[in-house]
């Protein structure tokens, strides 16, 4: 029964979708994000931006919250891409940008190609999908494009540092 309903939505909705290209164009990056995640801390420096008044590469870190650090290791990541292109966009608008994630986890870049992943996580949930359309949604409304590229881990030596910053003054 669900699958004919998803069937007949499909149909109604199909001619209300305008044409797609069947390549997309890839723009050049006009702002780049080197992003990593830690067990404990999600971390990003802006590289590239096109306001000359921000002084680069500017960092972005926050501590994951409790329920974060249970993650998988690729569910952290996205968590991490998700945080570091919010607060970006925080410190200056991405609209109208085209961002590029240079990240070390090589099986997010083929889960974001991909569009997602199928496999369920121990609560029956299909949580690196959810964190994929979260992250595209995000892009979505910031109104930026999104692409993410690997580099090895050697690459993002300082972005993986700041990601494993551990702050000495937290006695909770």
């Amino acid at each position: 029964a669900r699958a004919r309903n998803d069937l007949q939505w499909i149909l109604s909705t199909l001619p209300t979708l305008r044409p797609q290209p069947f390549r997309p164009t890839v723009f050049r990056e006009t702002v780049r994000l080197e992003c990593d995640t830690s067990d404990l801390n999600c971390a990003g420096y802006i590289v590239r931006h096109p306001d000359a008044s921000l002084s680069l590469p500017l960092p972005l870190f926050r501590p994951l919250y409790p329920h974060e650090r249970g993650f998988g290791s690729t569910l952290r990541e996205l968590t991490g891409y998700l945080h570091s292109l919010q607060a970006a966009h925080a410190v200056r608008s991405l609209r109208d940008q085209h961002v590029l994630l240079l990240v070390d986890s090589l099986s997010s870049v083929f889960l974001l190609a991909k569009g997602g992943s199928q496999t369920l996580d121990s609560d029956g949930r299909l949580a690196l999908m959810l964190a994929t359309e979260e992250l595209f949604l995000a892009a979505l409304e910031i109104g930026c494009t999104l692409r993410l590229s690997w580099l090895p881990r050697a690459l993002l030596h300082y972005v993986d540092l700041l990601s494993k910053r551990i702050d000495r003054h937290d006695f909770s």
